[in-house]
């Protein structure tokens, strides 16, 4: 289904969904995202582990690769607004091509830049 195609249900649906930021805390990591420019905010918090313990912070891209794999994961929590467009532009150096894959593979995905 295409943005043409649900027009009567337009309020029900996004145009574009973007991962805008990742933020790495001590036991938190925080995720925003703009649903047609709206924020919306997620945060996983652990609480048996440090982000900044010295096993984890060794490898920085590393760390940065998980946080923002789960954070590419995170656009699964708006399937209820089958975002016509999932935009990772900002990040896509530390997700893996394979995942992109995955999500290209979506129904109903139009673009992933």
């Amino acid at each position: 289904m295409n943005a043409g195609d649900r027009s009567d249900l337009k309020d029900f649906f996004v145009e574009k969904a973007v991962l805008d930021g990742v933020d790495i805390g001590e036991d938190t990591i925080t995720f925003n995202y703009l649903l047609d420019g709206d924020l919306n905010t997620l945060k996983v918090h652990y609480k048996s582990l440090s982000l900044k313990e010295p096993k984890l912070t060794r490898d920085k891209d590393a760390l940065k690769t998980f946080a923002v794999s789960l954070g590419v994961f995170g656009f699964f929590r708006f399937g209820a607004v089958l975002p016509a467009q999932l935009d990772i532009t900002k990040y896509s150096r530390w997700v893996h091509p394979d995942l992109v894959k995955f999500l290209v593979g979506s129904p109903g995905l139009s673009k992933i830049p």
